[in-house]
């Protein structure tokens, strides 16, 4: 990813979880935070630059989903199944490029691309939080 993208893609990531934190609920905190810290330790799993299957980051987004379905699970809200479906998408993102050959730059494009779909997720899920506590 280019340093412009990476840029990017922090930028958004800070401000959804800002917005989180600042009014979303326990379930839009604890999914802000798994966010940031999967983000943190994706670069650090990377391997290969996606030139093959990024084994690392399965393991790390395999961990985040497992974390959302927990959430998912166990909140009241719609959002975070909408999350974890964005979420085993970009695990079958990897169990593709492990078993069929894919463009680099296709695989990190569409593995980044089911990340801005769980950010937007916990974007609008706290947005529809922060709606209900304005209500009472």
């Amino acid at each position: 990813m280019s340093m412009a993208l990476a840029l990017l893609f922090g930028l958004v990531l800070a401000g959804a979880c800002f917005h989180a934190f600042q009014h979303g609920g326990k379930d839009e905190k604890q999914v802000a935070a798994a966010l940031v810290a999967a983000s943190l330790v994706t670069p650090l799993a990377q391997a290969f630059s996606f030139s093959s299957a990024e084994y690392g980051i399965l393991v790390v987004d395999a961990i985040l989903l497992l974390f959302l379905l927990f959430v998912s699970l166990t909140s009241a809200r719609w959002w975070p199944m909408v999350a974890t479906g964005f979420q085993l998408a970009a695990i079958e993102t990897h169990l593709a490029a492990a078993s069929i050959q894919v463009a680099p730059l296709a695989y990190a494009d569409l593995a980044v691309f089911w990340s801005y779909l769980v950010i937007a997720a916990l974007f609008f899920g706290t947005m529809a939080e922060a709606a209900r506590s304005a209500k009472g």
